[in-house]
């Protein structure tokens, strides 16, 4: 799949959109309260996409995209390694 190209903040979640050649795709993570916990949704914005793949190549469906099982968790820890 092609990579982010942007990212939002707001409150607990965060939204990625990601740029296709045709059609439009997004995930968001929203977190809990304290952050112990997560949860991400997946969603494409049109009934067929093309897109240019981390290969080079360019990939197209010709039926509505469905996502399959999303799943997050949240370790302890700080990833700036402080």
């Amino acid at each position: 799949m092609p990579v982010a190209s942007s990212a939002s903040i707001s409150g607990h979640t965060i939204i990625l959109k990601v740029p296709l050649i045709r059609g439009n795709a997004l995930a968001k993570i929203t977190f809990g309260p304290q952050f112990k916990d997560c949860s991400v949704a997946g969603a494409v914005k049109s009934a067929s996409i093309k897109f240019k793949g981390s290969d080079n190549k360019i990939y197209e469906s010709i039926s509505p995209i469905t996502l399959g099982t999303t799943a997050c968790s949240v370790q302890s820890g700080n990833v700036f390694g402080r």
